[in-house]
């Protein structure tokens, strides 16, 4: 049976990868072993696109138009999205945008 996860970080991501999942879904603040791991076993990863790119550009608009907790959460995490996005475009990463 195919299992799908919701996740963001590498340690999480790794060990559920580790436990066989089928699709990791986010994937927001992924490192460059992770993303390795993830093409290697196989794994189908539906990145949230729009969130790395409002965030890497740093979107006032898009920023404001979410609730305050939501705009502190997605302005911390966003050095770590772009380094995530950096990693899809330099190592031409597959991944699944359906």
């Amino acid at each position: 049976m195919p299992i799908a996860v919701h996740v963001h970080t590498p340690a999480t991501t790794q060990f559920l990868i580790a436990n066989n999942v089928s699709t990791i879904e986010h994937g927001s603040i992924l490192d460059f072993e992770t993303v390795s791991l993830i093409e290697k076993k196989g794994v189908a990863w539906v990145p949230t696109v729009n969130r790395y790119i409002q965030a890497a550009n740093e979107n006032q608009t898009w920023l404001e138009s979410l609730p305050p907790y939501a705009a502190e959460k997605n302005k911390e995490s966003a050095p770590m999205m772009k380094n995530t996005q950096e990693i899809l475009v330099a190592n031409s990463i597959k991944i699944d945008l359906d």
